[in-house]
């Protein structure tokens, strides 16, 4: 819930309601410009908030070194 805001970046659907993830589905399919605003919004909101990922993969890599220097 905080990388994907519903209507803006993404879909958000309860686990057990079927029938609105295949609404979702359908929308995506036959909405090119909902499907396009979705991932270019998907898109810079990830550069705004994720690290880089050679970053996050130092960050993992730094992690498992402190286990095994542990």
């Amino acid at each position: 819930r905080t990388l994907i805001h519903h209507g803006e970046t993404g879909f958000l659907y309860p686990p057990d309601d079927l029938e609105a993830l295949a609404q979702g589905i359908k929308r995506l399919i036959c909405n090119k410009a909902l499907r396009k605003s979705l991932g270019e919004k998907a898109g810079k909101f990830g550069r705004k908030t994720l690290k880089p990922w050679p970053e996050r993969v130092a960050d993992e890599a730094e992690i498992y070194r402190r286990f095994l220097r542990s």
